[in-house]
C-alpha cells in the first residue's frame, strides 16, 4: 500500500510483480552413478541440471553416450546392457548444455555374469600312448559365453587309465586300451558345482624289444610257418641259423625284425 509523504495518510493500493529467475548453471547430477546389472538388463538414468542454489534448470540440453562394450542408451536415458560381463570405469557419460556452458558427468557400470550352464573340458577325446603325457584344461562359461574366473577346479582320473595332477597333466597307466570317462573335472563356484568327463584311448608304447620263443627248435622236414607262429619243417635236413623272419604291423607302421639268432634244426 502506498503512503502520502506529506501528511502520512494512506494512499492508493499498488501491486508489484516479482519474477525470480534461476541462478547460474552450476553442476549436474546423474542417477544412478553406479549400476550393477545382468547381461541384456535394462535400467533408466536420470540427469538434473542445477544452479548454485540447487534449483533445477529446465532449459538444458542433455546428450547421453555409452561405450559399445557396455550396451546402448537412448536420449531419454533408457539403457540396455550388453552380454559382456565385467566392470567398466565410466563407460557411460552425459553432457548437459545450458547457456553455452557444458558440464559432464559419468556413471560406472558392472555387468554381472549370467547363470552357469556348462563347463568345457579340452580335449574331450584323446588318443595317446604310454610314453606321452597329455594335458587337459577346463573353461567354465555362463549362458552368454562369458568365462567365470573364480571357479575352483578339481581334476580326477579313472585309476585304471592313469593319474592326473591338479594342473591337468595326465600320466597313463601300464595297460593300453579304450577308457570311457577316463578323465573328469569338477568345477565349483560357491554352493554350485558341475562336472564333465573326457574319453581316452591309450595305445602301446614304442617297440623296444622282440622276443621269439623258442630260440632253437627241432622239427621234421618242412619249411612253413603260419601267422600264429606254427612252424612246419621242410624236406631238406640241416641246420638253418637264419630260418625265420618276423614282420610286425602297428598302426599302419611296419616294423621289420630279422631274427638271425634263431636256429631251426631240421632232421
Amino acid at each position: 500500500m502506498a503512503q502520502n509523504r506529506d501528511n502520512g495518510e494512506p494512499g492508493e493500493r499498488a501491486s508489484l510483480n516479482v519474477i525470480a529467475t534461476g541462478g547460474v548453471y552450476n553442476h549436474i547430477s546423474l542417477a544412478p552413478d553406479w549400476l550393477t546389472i545382468l547381461p541384456e538388463g535394462k535400467a533408466t538414468f536420470n540427469i538434473s541440471a542445477l544452479d548454485q542454489f540447487v534449483n533445477e534448470l529446465a532449459d538444458s540440453e542433455t546428450n547421453y553416450a555409452v561405450s559399445c562394450s557396455a550396451g546402448t542408451i537412448d536420449q531419454q536415458g533408457r539403457f540396455t546392457s550388453s552380454q559382456n560381463a565385467g566392470a567398466s570405469t565410466n563407460p557411460l557419460t552425459v553432457t548437459v548444455s545450458s547457456n553455452r556452458l557444458d558440464l559432464n558427468d559419468a556413471a560406472r557400470i558392472v555387468i554381472r555374469p549370467g547363470s552357469w550352464p556348462q563347463i568345457i573340458l579340452e580335449p574331450q577325446s584323446v588318443s595317446t600312448s604310454l610314453s606321452v603325457q597329455p594335458s587337459f584344461s577346463m573353461l567354465a562359461i555362463e549362458e552368454f559365453g562369458n568365462p567365470l574366473p573364480n571357479v575352483v577346479t578339481t581334476f580326477k582320473a579313472d585309476i585304471a587309465a592313469g593319474q592326473i595332477d591338479a594342473f591337468g597333466r595326465f600320466t597313463a597307466g601300464a595297460r593300453p586300451g579304450p577308457y570311457v570317462n577316463a578323465v573328469g573335472v569338477e568345477a565349483t563356484d560357491g554352493s554350485i558345482s558341475t562336472n564333465t568327463v573326457a574319453h581316452m584311448r591309450i595305445d602301446h608304447g614304442l617297440l623296444k624289444q622282440l622276443l621269439l620263443l623258442p630260440e632253437t627248435a627241432m622239427g621234421h622236414a618242412g619249411g612253413e610257418v603260419s601267422a600264429s607262429g606254427l612252424f612246419a619243417a621242410g624236406q631238406n635236413p640241416g641246420d638253418y641259423p637264419t630260418a625265420l623272419e618276423v614282420r610286425i604291423y602297428k598302426k599302419f607302421n611296419v616294423h621289420n625284425v630279422r631274427l638271425c639268432d634263431d636256429s631251426f634244426l631240421v632232421l
